[in-house]
């Protein structure tokens, strides 16, 4: 990554730090994180795309990766609390239900012990909160 990418990825962090905090429109910081997490995953070789799917309970992000072959279905939990083990379990029954290797649960206010608890337990998705 060259210095002017670092820049911009660093500001974009810096503006969706604001626009959590400030409670700013979640459609700001929907874009914002699009643009961090396909930053940082690019420099692994992955393609991240907006997921065009209106269903809620589908990922909002998809990034997928030719060699070694992976998707990633990445879920932005915009809520103003921590994200509980009901949510988790629906993301986590969605995945196995299709074709993703990795599964990424952001949530800006924290998750719950339990849900920590149940990412520790399950197998063989791979889970990171």
């Amino acid at each position: 990554m060259n210095p002017d990418e670092k820049h911009k990825l660093i500001r974009n962090v810096v503006a969706l730090e604001d626009s959590v905090k400030n409670h700013r429109d979640s459609m700001d910081y929907f874009f914002t994180f699009h643009y961090i997490i396909s930053t940082l995953l690019s420099n692994e070789g992955y393609q991240t795309i907006i997921n065009p799917s209106t269903d809620d309970r589908s990922f909002e992000f998809i990034c997928t990766r030719k060699n070694p072959a992976e998707i990633i279905g990445v879920s932005l939990g915009r809520h103003n609390h921590k994200i509980d083990i009901t949510q988790v379990l629906e993301r986590i029954s969605f995945a196995y239900n299709y074709p993703y290797n990795r599964m990424l649960i952001v949530g800006f206010h924290g998750f719950t012990g339990e849900s920590y608890d149940l990412v520790n337990r399950i197998e063989p998705l791979g889970i990171e909160l």
